[in-house]
């Protein structure tokens, strides 16, 4: 009897961490699930731009909205990635430019007032837009100014079609060093894990967030914290 008991009392605490295991996972999958749906619902769409003419091509992988001012020759403003940005963070720059040239600030896919197509946004893709962005839209040898990350893609385009790009002028450039960087392991576990819905989403809301803004434009984009 003693030990029927103590195989029972085995039984039972195993029981009771399976129903806690099941619990707590239940809260890790349920409670960000509840705060994605509810951010999701508080969100507002990105306002139209109140500078410049708006205008929306009609890209392959989905609209890409720009905005065009001024005439002259034509200069392409490109915007850096990160949270938060667009091509409004051109605004100012492209007001006084557009006083003697063409000026064309796209959001680039997946940014801004542009779509998101479910797609890899991936360097070769940012390349082929801007190929086709420039061929379609611009039409004519442009200046292209690109800040950041966008302007190794910018690099590349200048070197594989230099019949589209007149001169080029990086801004804080990122990435030029690493084009010929194979992804590690770890680059593709983390980028395999941000894929999911459930994690990715929730990745999103926590770097997006006001806090999250405010850390990323101190530490990466003003010099002046102050200005933030």
């Amino acid at each position: 009897m003693a030990a029927w008991t103590s195989e029972e009392e085995q039984r039972r605490r195993r029981r009771k961490r399976i129903v806690q295991g099941l619990l707590i996972g239940g809260a890790a999958i349920g409670v960000p699930a509840l705060i994605n749906a509810a951010i999701a619902r508080r969100a507002k769409k990105v306002a139209p731009a109140s500078w410049g003419r708006r205008h929306r091509y009609a890209w392959e992988l989905g609209d890409v909205v720009f905005q065009r001012l001024g005439e002259g020759e034509p200069l392409l403003l490109l915007h850096s990635f990160g949270p938060g940005h667009d091509s409004i963070e051109w605004r100012a720059v492209a007001e006084r430019l557009a006083a003697g040239c063409q000026v064309f600030a796209p959001d680039l896919p997946g940014w801004g007032r542009s779509d998101r197509p479910s797609v890899e946004y991936d360097a070769e893709l940012y390349i082929e837009f801007l190929i086709d962005f420039l061929v379609d839209v611009v039409r004519r040898r442009s200046v292209v100014v690109a800040s950041g990350l966008s302007a190794a893609y910018a690099l590349q385009v200048a070197v594989d079609r230099p019949e589209l790009v007149r001169a080029g002028i990086p801004v804080c450039p990122l990435g030029i060093d690493q084009a010929s960087d194979e992804p590690d392991l770890s680059d593709a576990v983390i980028h395999r894990l941000l894929r999911l819905p459930l994690v990715g989403t929730s990745a999103l809301n926590v770097y997006s967030s006001r806090n999250g803004l405010v850390h990323h434009l101190r530490r990466e984009v003003y010099s002046d914290p102050d200005r933030v």
